[in-house]
This record gives structure tokens, sequence and C-alpha cells, in this order.
């Protein structure tokens, strides 16, 4: 299995860095990513795959939303057609939740290449700036590449619906 070849694109805002990197939740998820290469998923299915693996590291999730929370952290799944109102929606339920010292910090990972795409919400970011006090990280996640899609169909590698999930699930909780 192919894994992610080059460091996940990122862009800070407020000190998430500092705060992260103090708590070690970066390199726990880019650890969790580099052995998936998430284009070989049906894109519907990909967000299921990272709450496979967040999980897997103790992550505490909401079941019918993409959030996931761990050490005063919330990560927001936004792949696959979110629309830019969801994700702007997304920052201030986040910054309402600072407010109330209940977060310390935002991880948002969005698509590179499909809407919402990282350059879109990392723009998004900046034009929020001057409103938005809590600290966010947007990481982008290279989801779908039609290419290596067909490819891998055409190897019998690629599988549509989620009879693969619960193989990722297996080796995330170790059975």
């Amino acid at each position: 299995m192919t894994g992610l070849k080059s460091p996940l694109p990122k862009y800070y805002l407020n000190g998430a860095r500092e705060i992260l990197d103090k708590k070690g939740l970066l390199k726990e998820i880019e650890g969790q990513f580099q052995g998936y290469d998430f284009g070989r998923f049906n894109p519907v299915n990909v967000p299921l795959v990272i709450r496979s693996l967040l999980r897997g590291k103790g992550w505490r999730q909401d079941f019918f939303t993409d959030w996931a929370f761990k050490d005063r952290v919330r990560l927001d799944i936004l792949l696959r057609d979110s629309c830019g109102s969801t994700t702007d929606r997304y920052f201030f339920d986040a910054e309402v939740l600072y407010r109330k010292k209940r977060i310390d910090a935002l991880i948002q990972l969005v698509e590179t290449d499909h809407h919402p795409k990282f350059w879109v919400v990392k723009r998004d970011m900046a034009h929020f700036r001057g409103v938005l006090t809590v600290p966010i990280c947007l990481i982008g996640i290279p989801c779908v590449d039609v290419d290596r899609q067909i490819e891998l169909q055409r190897a019998g590698a690629y599988r549509e619906g989620v009879d693969f999930i619960p193989q990722i699930v297996g080796e995330v909780e170790g059975e």
C-alpha cells in the first residue's frame, strides 16, 4: 500500500501550531495518515476511514457528525462537497466553544483537490482573521486522483462502497 509521499499541507492561525505541537496531536495525525493512500477509496468513504484511524488513537467522536475530540482539541472532517458556508460555520462554532473555554484549538481537515479546497478555506481563514480568536490548524488531505482510481479499478484494488471499511477498523484497532 502506498502512503502519502509528502507532508500534508497545513495553515495555522492564532498560535495553533504551538498548542498542537505541545499536545503532540499533529505528529499523531500525520503518523496515522502517513500509511494510507486515500485516493484508493471511494471519496464518500474517506471520512469513515479517517474516523477509524482517529478512533484507534483515542479520539472521542460524535456518531452523527464528522467531529472528533481529544485533549481539548476539536477536529472537523469537511470533505467531499461540504459547502463553503459549512466550513465558515464550523469556524464560528469552534470560536464559541473556545470562548466558553471548552476547547483549546480546532483542526479542520479539507481536501486539497476538491471542494472545499485547501486554498479556498485558507483564504477564508485569512479573511476572518480579525474576528476569530480560536487557534486553528487547517490540514489538506489528498483524497481524489481520478486517473489513479481508474488504474486501481482496472487492477481490482479500488473498491466502491463501504465493504473495505471494516478491514481498516481492524487494522487500526490491532485485530
